[in-house]
């Protein structure tokens, strides 16, 4: 075997060598892309979940100060405007809220009606920039 074919052949394995590692390296930097994207988006996913649970802790309490209230059971019949906005206006401001949703009980309808926070009551069942 010729000296030159020798040198032929070890540059056409070294070629090969670093080709290969090349084509590992890349494959390990894109596995690494991939771990890397999931593990932010889990830290995302995380960080939306604390932050529901913490935006959430006002609402919770609001629904379980005023579900439980007779008064309240008493309003959702009655629609009574001046009984909501001496009694669940007060609870927009205190437990941050800034709509209130509840059943209608008229001829059969169950349609939401809103109630939002700073305005004043158009009718027993709206407010104002709904």
């Amino acid at each position: 075997m010729s000296l030159k074919l020798r040198f032929f052949l070890l540059l056409a394995g070294l070629t090969v060598v670093y080709g290969g590692a090349i084509l590992l390296l890349q494959h390990a930097e894109q596995m690494e892309k991939v771990d890397v994207l999931a593990a932010s988006q889990a830290e995302e996913s995380e960080r939306l979940d604390r932050w529901l649970d913490l935006t959430g802790v006002a609402l919770q309490q609001f629904v379980d100060d005023y579900s439980w209230w007779d008064d309240t059971v008493d309003f959702v019949h009655e629609q009574d405007p001046d009984w909501a906005e001496n009694n669940l206006e007060v609870g927009l401001d205190s437990f941050h809220v800034s709509a209130i949703w509840w059943p209608t009980w008229k001829a059969g309808s169950s349609t939401p009606r809103p109630m939002r926070n700073g305005a004043k009551p158009r009718s027993p069942y709206h407010r104002r920039n709904c």
